[in-house]
C-alpha cells in the first residue's frame, strides 16, 4: 500500500545514452585530462559504500581510477614530478565532483 502523497520513482534505461560533457581536471605538459561534468549518483553511492566497507583511502583510490579512466590514471601515476600538493588537489577535485552528484537537484523529477 503506497504512503500518502508518495509515488514510486520510475527509472527507465534510455535507448541511447545522453552525450557526456567533459571538464578538465588536470593537465601534464599541455595535455588535458578530463572527467564527466555531471557525475552519476551511482558513482557517489559506490564511493560511499567502499569508504564504509574498506576505509576512505581505499575508496579514494577506487574513485580516482573510476573517474579518471586508465589513460589519465596512468599519466598521473607515471608523472615523476607530481607533488603531494598537486596530488591532494586532484583527489579533492575528484571527491567534490563525485559527491556533488548526491546534492539535491534544484528541480525534482519523479522519473528519469
Amino acid at each position: 500500500m503506497p504512503l500518502d502523497g508518495f509515488e514510486p520513482i520510475r527509472m527507465v534505461t534510455p535507448a541511447e545514452p545522453a552525450p557526456v560533457e567533459m571538464v578538465e581536471i588536470f593537465s601534464i605538459d599541455d595535455k588535458s585530462y578530463c572527467v564527466p561534468k555531471d557525475v552519476s549518483p551511482s558513482v557517489s553511492l559506490r564511493f560511499m559504500r567502499l569508504a564504509r566497507q574498506e576505509g576512505m583511502e581505499i575508496a579514494m583510490a577506487g574513485l580516482l581510477e573510476e573517474m579518471l579512466g586508465t589513460e589519465a590514471y596512468d599519466a598521473l601515476a607515471n608523472y615523476p614530478h607530481l607533488t603531494k600538493e598537486q596530488f591532494a588537489d586532484v583527489m579533492d577535485l575528484l571527491r567534490r565532483q563525485a559527491m556533488g552528484a548526491v546534492e539535491a537537484p534544484k528541480e525534482r523529477s519523479k522519473s528519469a
